[in-house]
């Protein structure tokens, strides 16, 4: 007898993968650290946002700053806020994942024989981020029944 693939966990994988578009567009709370330690309320975003653009490292064009924290819950891994400092070079070099980018940037600026200036170079739109998505689905997504 012909028997038919258990179709129930490939349409919940596909229907709960993208999780994050079905939330409310906006929740989580974005705080601006600037370079005197003050600290200062920016825009909510919305959980969409801050999975596909709001990740540590990645540029925030709406305050020229860059991601360098998510905090999480207590209890859980769940983003609360995300913490957003001033795009600087002295910035950067603080945390590992960004001083390792500077230094491929200041490689490949003299490789070109330029200076290397983040600053202009973001404000003449030479330098950006992408935050990219990497979704591992389960392999085998049916039994046989």
């Amino acid at each position: 007898p012909l028997r038919m693939p258990n179709l129930s966990l490939p349409c919940r994988v596909w229907r709960q993968m993208n999780f994050y578009e079905f939330s409310p567009p906006y929740g989580i709370k974005r705080m601006k650290i600037e370079e005197d330690g003050s600290e200062h309320r920016l825009e909510d975003v919305s959980h969409c946002d801050l999975v596909e653009k709001f990740q540590p490292g990645a540029i925030d064009y709406t305050s020229d700053s860059v991601v360098t924290l998510h905090r999480l819950s207590d209890k859980s891994r769940t983003v609360t806020a995300i913490y957003v400092e001033p795009l600087r070079e002295r910035t950067l070099r603080r945390y590992e994942g960004t001083a390792y980018a500077l230094e491929e940037y200041i490689k490949i600026k003299s490789l070109w024989n330029e200076n290397p200036n983040i600053l202009r170079d973001y404000y003449v739109g030479r330098l950006h981020s992408r935050v990219l998505c990497i979704v591992h689905p389960p392999v085998e997504i049916y039994k046989d029944t």
